[in-house]
């Protein structure tokens, strides 16, 4: 976001196609919004243009942030539910074990130019 605050100008439109792109949490949206606002410039959503000074313009954008992260967490949470659905019912059973000392050793020996016998 540093990057974009700096590469804007004074009544320029910084434009997104997806709010849920340009931040993760409320918090984060309305400090990137303040900071372009300092800078003096308008936020842009598809086709609407909205001023984070105007009254009207910051409650819309709140609310889309609020929707937005909303829908963040419903998927972390759908996510954590299937997990936790696949462990109990057995195909999820985590990370693989590596391989056993002996291939280990072996592996160690062709890294170090030896060959197994």
């Amino acid at each position: 976001m540093d990057q974009a605050v700096g590469a804007v100008w004074l009544d320029s439109v910084f434009t997104v196609t997806k709010f849920d792109r340009f931040a993760r949490n409320t918090a984060e949206a309305s400090q990137n919004l303040t900071d372009l606002s300092g800078c003096g410039v308008l936020f842009g959503l598809g086709g609407s243009v909205n001023d984070w000074n105007d009254p009207f313009g910051r409650l819309f954008l709140q609310t889309l942030a609020m929707v937005a992260e909303l829908e963040a967490n419903l998927g972390h949470l759908r996510t954590r539910e299937g997990v936790a659905l696949a462990k109990k019912n057995g195909k999820l059973k985590g990370k693989p074990p590596g391989p056993g000392p002996g291939r280990r050793e072996a592996y160690r020996g062709r890294v170090q130019g030896r060959t197994a016998q």
